[in-house]
């Protein structure tokens, strides 16, 4: 999952601030992740987004294989806590 995480730091940052958040992802850190099939998988991942500690969820499409097209995110939800449930 952290690769995945890797991956999408970017897209997940500007979707977040897109939304009207006004922070920076200082960390990008994958601590738990559930997984829906999909066409394709759809990841639900905690990450820790700052030494604060403070932590988002963010749920990332990976397509299948054979459509050549790149992991991206569907939502990002910040403001989380670490004890908060995963869930979209």
């Amino acid at each position: 999952a952290q690769a995945l995480c890797d991956q999408v730091q970017a897209e997940a940052l500007k979707k977040a601030q897109g939304s009207g958040w006004n922070g920076v992802f200082s960390e990008f850190k994958a601590i738990e992740f559930t997984t829906q099939v999909v066409n394709g998988t759809n990841y639900l991942v905690k990450v820790q987004t700052s030494s604060a500690p403070s932590y988002a969820h963010v749920k990332i499409h990976k397509p299948l294989p054979h459509a050549n097209a790149p992991p991206s995110v569907m939502e990002v939800s910040v403001g989380k806590a670490r004890e908060d449930p995963l869930e979209s």
